[in-house]
Protein backbone atom coordinates (compact mmCIF):
# COMPACT_ATOMS: atom_id res chain seq x y z
CA UNK A 1 0.00 0.00 0.00
CA UNK A 2 3.04 2.07 -0.08
CA UNK A 3 3.43 5.47 -2.27
CA UNK A 4 -0.53 5.59 -3.12
CA UNK A 5 -3.14 8.31 -2.14
CA UNK A 6 -4.73 6.70 0.53
CA UNK A 7 -6.87 8.29 3.11
CA UNK A 8 -8.56 8.73 6.28
CA UNK A 9 -7.66 6.07 9.32
CA UNK A 10 -6.04 2.69 9.39
CA UNK A 11 -8.69 0.39 10.65
CA UNK A 12 -8.91 -1.28 13.83
CA UNK A 13 -9.88 -4.28 11.75
CA UNK A 14 -6.29 -4.88 10.69
CA UNK A 15 -6.08 -6.39 13.57
CA UNK A 16 -8.05 -9.51 13.13
CA UNK A 17 -5.76 -10.41 10.32
CA UNK A 18 -3.49 -12.60 12.54
CA UNK A 19 -1.33 -14.03 9.84
CA UNK A 20 -0.14 -10.83 8.50
CA UNK A 21 3.63 -10.47 8.41
CA UNK A 22 4.67 -7.27 6.58
CA UNK A 23 2.13 -3.87 6.53
CA UNK A 24 3.79 -1.25 4.72
CA UNK A 25 1.56 1.81 4.14
CA UNK A 26 4.15 4.83 4.44
CA UNK A 27 3.79 8.24 2.24
CA UNK A 28 -0.20 8.27 1.78
CA UNK A 29 -2.27 10.93 3.60
CA UNK A 30 -2.96 8.29 6.56
CA UNK A 31 -4.21 10.00 9.03
CA UNK A 32 -6.17 9.56 13.02
CA UNK A 33 -4.22 7.38 15.46
CA UNK A 34 -2.42 4.27 15.76
CA UNK A 35 -4.54 1.45 16.24
CA UNK A 36 -3.86 -0.15 19.49
CA UNK A 37 -5.10 -3.56 17.71
CA UNK A 38 -1.58 -3.19 15.69
CA UNK A 39 -0.11 -4.86 18.75
CA UNK A 40 -2.31 -8.18 18.29
CA UNK A 41 -0.22 -8.97 14.68
CA UNK A 42 1.72 -11.55 16.70
CA UNK A 43 3.44 -12.75 13.32
CA UNK A 44 4.12 -8.98 12.20
CA UNK A 45 7.46 -8.75 11.05
CA UNK A 46 7.60 -5.58 9.14
CA UNK A 47 5.86 -1.89 9.98
CA UNK A 48 6.15 1.03 8.31
CA UNK A 49 3.87 4.00 8.82
CA UNK A 50 6.14 6.50 7.68
CA UNK A 51 5.89 9.86 6.17
CA UNK A 52 1.89 9.98 6.54
CA UNK A 53 -0.49 12.02 8.87
CA UNK A 54 -0.77 10.07 11.73
CA UNK A 55 -1.29 11.73 14.88
CA UNK A 56 -2.07 10.59 19.16
CA UNK A 57 0.64 8.87 21.05
CA UNK A 58 2.56 5.58 19.88
CA UNK A 59 0.23 2.50 21.42
CA UNK A 60 1.96 1.16 24.44
CA UNK A 61 0.61 -2.08 22.60
CA UNK A 62 2.98 -2.35 20.06
CA UNK A 63 5.44 -3.59 22.69
CA UNK A 64 3.99 -6.95 22.40
CA UNK A 65 5.11 -7.75 18.80
CA UNK A 66 7.84 -9.77 19.67
CA UNK A 67 8.49 -11.08 16.13
CA UNK A 68 8.70 -7.41 14.96
CA UNK A 69 12.25 -6.38 13.14
CA UNK A 70 11.45 -2.96 11.61
CA UNK A 71 9.39 0.17 13.21
CA UNK A 72 8.95 2.91 11.11
CA UNK A 73 6.72 6.03 12.34
CA UNK A 74 8.82 8.75 10.62
CA UNK A 75 7.37 12.15 9.60
CA UNK A 76 3.95 11.81 10.94
CA UNK A 77 2.66 14.32 13.99
CA UNK A 78 3.07 11.74 16.67
CA UNK A 79 2.48 13.30 20.31
CA UNK A 80 3.81 12.14 23.83
CA UNK A 81 6.34 10.08 25.20
CA UNK A 82 7.62 7.00 23.73
CA UNK A 83 6.34 4.22 25.17
CA UNK A 84 8.97 1.84 27.50
CA UNK A 85 7.39 -1.06 26.18
CA UNK A 86 8.91 -0.75 22.96
CA UNK A 87 12.23 -2.16 24.59
CA UNK A 88 10.22 -5.30 24.77
CA UNK A 89 10.60 -5.63 21.46
CA UNK A 90 14.17 -8.43 21.46
CA UNK A 91 13.95 -8.69 17.42
CA UNK A 92 13.63 -5.39 16.36
CA UNK A 93 16.23 -3.90 14.08
CA UNK A 94 15.41 -0.90 13.01
CA UNK A 95 13.29 1.83 14.93
CA UNK A 96 12.81 5.17 13.36
CA UNK A 97 10.42 7.69 15.49
CA UNK A 98 11.65 11.00 13.93
CA UNK A 99 10.39 13.67 12.41
CA UNK A 100 7.44 13.73 14.89
CA UNK A 101 6.51 15.82 18.34
CA UNK A 102 7.06 13.17 20.61
CA UNK A 103 8.23 14.51 23.99
CA UNK A 104 9.34 13.70 27.40
CA UNK A 105 12.68 11.79 27.73
CA UNK A 106 14.41 8.36 26.19
CA UNK A 107 13.30 5.36 27.63
CA UNK A 108 16.43 3.82 29.69
CA UNK A 109 14.94 0.43 28.90
CA UNK A 110 16.17 1.04 25.60
CA UNK A 111 19.40 -0.43 26.15
CA UNK A 112 17.96 -4.09 27.05
CA UNK A 113 16.89 -3.75 22.82
CA UNK A 114 20.20 -6.12 21.94
CA UNK A 115 19.38 -6.49 18.70
CA UNK A 116 18.91 -2.71 17.76
CA UNK A 117 20.92 -1.46 14.72
CA UNK A 118 19.41 1.54 13.08
CA UNK A 119 17.91 4.06 16.25
CA UNK A 120 16.71 7.26 14.99
CA UNK A 121 14.93 9.62 17.01
CA UNK A 122 15.79 12.80 15.34
CA UNK A 123 13.41 16.42 15.13
CA UNK A 124 11.12 15.92 17.91
CA UNK A 125 10.65 17.84 21.39
CA UNK A 126 12.38 15.31 23.42
CA UNK A 127 14.11 16.49 26.81
CA UNK A 128 16.19 15.21 29.53
CA UNK A 129 19.59 13.56 28.47
CA UNK A 130 21.18 10.77 26.89
CA UNK A 131 20.50 7.45 28.85
CA UNK A 132 23.81 5.84 30.27
CA UNK A 133 22.32 2.32 29.58
CA UNK A 134 21.76 2.64 25.85
CA UNK A 135 24.05 0.94 24.98
CA UNK A 136 24.52 -1.32 28.27
CA UNK A 137 23.33 -4.91 26.01
CA UNK A 138 22.55 -3.24 22.47
CA UNK A 139 26.02 -4.47 21.45
CA UNK A 140 24.68 -4.38 17.79
CA UNK A 141 24.06 -0.34 17.42
CA UNK A 142 25.64 0.91 14.60
CA UNK A 143 23.69 4.18 13.74
CA UNK A 144 22.31 6.60 16.28
CA UNK A 145 20.78 9.73 15.48
CA UNK A 146 19.21 12.07 18.08
CA UNK A 147 19.69 15.35 16.26
CA UNK A 148 17.14 18.35 16.34
CA UNK A 149 15.79 16.12 19.86
CA UNK A 150 15.98 19.44 22.49
CA UNK A 151 18.41 16.70 24.57
CA UNK A 152 20.86 18.28 27.07
CA UNK A 153 23.92 17.04 29.59
CA UNK A 154 26.81 15.44 28.73
CA UNK A 155 27.86 13.00 26.23
CA UNK A 156 27.59 9.73 28.32
CA UNK A 157 31.09 8.05 28.15
CA UNK A 158 28.91 4.61 28.28
CA UNK A 159 28.04 5.36 24.60
CA UNK A 160 31.94 3.86 24.24
CA UNK A 161 29.65 0.10 24.88
CA UNK A 162 28.51 0.24 21.44
CA UNK A 163 31.47 -1.00 19.89
CA UNK A 164 29.60 -1.64 16.42
CA UNK A 165 28.87 1.98 15.96
CA UNK A 166 29.33 3.85 12.34
CA UNK A 167 27.53 6.90 12.87
CA UNK A 168 26.75 8.96 15.97
CA UNK A 169 24.53 12.30 15.09
CA UNK A 170 24.05 14.22 18.39
CA UNK A 171 23.76 17.78 16.63
CA UNK A 172 21.27 20.41 17.58
CA UNK A 173 20.76 20.03 20.93
CA UNK A 174 21.68 21.57 24.30
CA UNK A 175 24.52 19.11 24.82
CA UNK A 176 27.52 20.05 27.03
CA UNK A 177 30.63 18.92 28.82
CA UNK A 178 33.43 17.56 26.74
CA UNK A 179 33.75 14.97 24.14
CA UNK A 180 34.44 11.73 26.00
CA UNK A 181 37.90 10.51 25.12
CA UNK A 182 35.89 6.89 25.55
CA UNK A 183 34.45 7.79 22.16
CA UNK A 184 37.96 7.28 20.51
CA UNK A 185 37.48 3.67 20.72
CA UNK A 186 34.87 3.48 18.53
CA UNK A 187 37.12 2.54 15.69
CA UNK A 188 34.60 1.60 13.05
CA UNK A 189 32.66 5.01 13.35
CA UNK A 190 32.65 6.55 9.86
CA UNK A 191 30.28 9.98 10.66
CA UNK A 192 30.82 12.00 13.89
CA UNK A 193 28.39 14.98 14.24
CA UNK A 194 27.81 16.70 16.94
CA UNK A 195 27.48 20.84 15.97
CA UNK A 196 25.35 23.18 17.28
CA UNK A 197 25.60 22.30 21.16
CA UNK A 198 27.75 24.15 23.98
CA UNK A 199 30.27 21.44 23.90
CA UNK A 200 33.40 22.95 25.50
CA UNK A 201 37.02 21.30 26.05
CA UNK A 202 39.57 20.33 23.05
CA UNK A 203 39.94 17.63 20.63
CA UNK A 204 41.45 14.84 21.81
CA UNK A 205 44.76 13.14 20.20
CA UNK A 206 42.89 9.74 20.14
CA UNK A 207 40.91 11.61 17.25
CA UNK A 208 43.58 9.23 15.22
CA UNK A 209 42.66 6.07 15.93
CA UNK A 210 39.14 6.79 14.09
CA UNK A 211 40.73 5.38 10.84
CA UNK A 212 37.35 4.88 9.44
CA UNK A 213 35.82 8.24 9.52
CA UNK A 214 34.48 10.11 6.79
CA UNK A 215 32.60 13.12 8.58
CA UNK A 216 33.65 15.20 11.24
CA UNK A 217 31.48 17.87 11.41
CA UNK A 218 31.98 19.86 15.20
CA UNK A 219 30.77 23.30 14.52
CA UNK A 220 28.92 25.76 16.49
CA UNK A 221 30.79 24.81 19.78
CA UNK A 222 33.03 25.94 22.59
CA UNK A 223 36.01 23.82 22.01
CA UNK A 224 39.54 25.17 22.44
CA UNK A 225 43.06 24.41 22.26
CA UNK A 226 45.30 22.84 18.98
CA UNK A 227 44.12 20.75 16.40
CA UNK A 228 45.93 17.57 17.20
CA UNK A 229 48.18 15.91 14.72
CA UNK A 230 46.93 13.01 14.79
CA UNK A 231 44.40 14.45 12.66
CA UNK A 232 46.72 13.26 9.47
CA UNK A 233 45.69 9.80 10.01
CA UNK A 234 42.29 10.23 9.05
CA UNK A 235 42.75 8.90 5.80
CA UNK A 236 39.84 8.08 4.73
CA UNK A 237 38.39 12.00 6.62
CA UNK A 238 36.20 13.78 3.44
CA UNK A 239 34.45 16.19 5.21
CA UNK A 240 36.19 18.04 7.95
CA UNK A 241 34.38 21.20 9.85
CA UNK A 242 35.11 22.90 13.01
CA UNK A 243 34.48 26.48 12.17
CA UNK A 244 32.93 28.11 14.94
CA UNK A 245 34.98 27.58 18.12
CA UNK A 246 37.34 28.65 20.29
CA UNK A 247 40.33 26.55 18.43
CA UNK A 248 43.68 28.19 18.32
CA UNK A 249 47.21 27.39 17.90
CA UNK A 250 48.85 26.18 14.32
CA UNK A 251 46.73 24.11 11.68
CA UNK A 252 48.79 21.12 11.85
CA UNK A 253 51.74 19.81 8.97
CA UNK A 254 50.04 16.42 9.15
CA UNK A 255 46.54 17.65 7.68
CA UNK A 256 48.23 16.68 4.57
CA UNK A 257 47.59 13.09 4.79
CA UNK A 258 44.09 13.49 4.88
CA UNK A 259 44.24 12.23 1.29
CA UNK A 260 40.70 11.87 0.94
CA UNK A 261 39.57 15.48 2.20
CA UNK A 262 37.17 17.22 -0.16
CA UNK A 263 35.55 19.86 2.30
CA UNK A 264 37.05 21.59 5.31
CA UNK A 265 36.16 24.84 6.79
CA UNK A 266 37.94 26.47 9.60
CA UNK A 267 36.48 29.62 9.94
CA UNK A 268 36.09 31.59 13.64
CA UNK A 269 38.76 30.35 15.43
CA UNK A 270 41.69 31.76 16.41
CA UNK A 271 44.01 29.59 14.67
CA UNK A 272 47.64 31.41 13.54
CA UNK A 273 50.65 30.76 11.71
CA UNK A 274 51.32 30.21 8.30
CA UNK A 275 48.52 27.65 6.25
CA UNK A 276 50.50 24.67 5.68
CA UNK A 277 52.04 23.78 2.45
CA UNK A 278 51.05 20.24 2.31
CA UNK A 279 47.38 21.13 1.84
CA UNK A 280 48.47 21.70 -1.57
CA UNK A 281 48.35 17.98 -1.68
CA UNK A 282 44.58 17.93 -1.05
CA UNK A 283 41.90 17.05 -3.32
CA UNK A 284 39.31 20.21 -1.44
Amino acid sequence: MQLNQLEGPIPAELGNCSSLTVFTAAQNHLNGSVPEELGLLQNLQLLNLGNNSLSGEIPGQLGRLSQLGYLNLVGNQLEGPIPKSLAQLGNLQNLDLSMNKLTGGIPEEMGNMAQLVYLVLSNNNLSGVIPRTLCSNTTSLEHLMISDAAIFGEIPVELSQCQSMKQLDLSNNLLNGSIPVELYQLVGLTDLLLHNNSLVGSISPYLGNLSNLQTLVLYHNNLQGPLPREIGMLGKLEILYLYDNQLSGEIPIEIGNCSSLQMIDFFGNRFSGEIPITIGRLRI
